[in-house]
């Protein structure tokens, strides 16, 4: 088996699981180092999409090995994996899904949140379109409508990307779902704080075709 190193939180996972997929099918260990270990169990989710790779969790940089950027212009890249994720979620119309913050830490990502006053404006323009939101942060619970489906802390993340990949547009932070619905080849409206992530990872991609991006602005939290 061979191994290879990565690091970071759920989107460079997922940038990570698509550089595993272009490998080839024979099984590889990835040794994973990120700062923020509440997130283990939801890293090792993302990773099981592609049944050819193990984790193991680790204190430090491996230099000795290969590494698995998050990077996109750099190694090869299933920038449009299939793949099927069984999800509780079912839905008989097309619908929108939106993501109101970003999938890190209180204290962290701030200017890529919508505050709730700007999803139930998004919500109120969308009423035509049938809504899913995703999230953790309970202030978003309060977003009600007859055309929306809360499901604010009621998915797991396989569920979450289940839900963003058979859906018709996202609308959501740069990040794990964005690179989710990117890869499906939906519409993706992107909020982004940092031009240099994007870059890193949208712009110059086979991703850039389907993204609208648009700045965070920095007081909006």
């Amino acid at each position: 088996m061979k191994e290879y190193f990565g690091e970071g939180t759920l989107g460079d996972t997922y940038i990570i699981t698509l550089k595993a997929m272009a490998l080839g099918t024979e099984s590889i260990k990835i040794k994973h180092l990120t700062k923020h270990t509440y997130w283990h169990r939801e890293i090792r989710e993302i990773y099981s999409i592609s049944p050819n790779i193990e984790v193991e969790f680790v204190d430090k940089k491996h230099t000795d090995l290969i590494e698995l950027t998050t990077d996109c212009h750099e190694q090869e890249m299933v920038f449009f994996p299939e793949f099927n994720i069984v999800n509780g979620y079912t839905a008989n119309r097309e619908y929108i899904v939106i993501q109101p913050h970003a999938g890190k830490d209180k204290g962290e990502g701030n200017n890529k949140e919508i505050n709730v006053s700007s999803v139930i404006t998004a919500v109120n323009q969308l009423k035509e379109s049938n809504i899913v939101i995703l999230g953790t942060k309970e202030k978003y619970k309060e977003v009600q409508a007859p055309n929306v489906i809360n499901l604010i802390n009621k998915t797991n993340i396989l569920a979450a990307i289940a839900v963003t990949a058979n859906a018709k547009e996202f609308i959501g932070p740069e990040g794990l779902l964005a690179f989710v619905s990117l890869s499906q080849k939906k519409k993706s409206n992107v909020f982004y704080a940092s031009r240099e992530a994007v870059e890193r990872r949208i712009i110059g991609t086979p991703w850039e075709e389907y993204c609208n991006f648009v700045e965070a602005r920095k007081d909006e939290k």
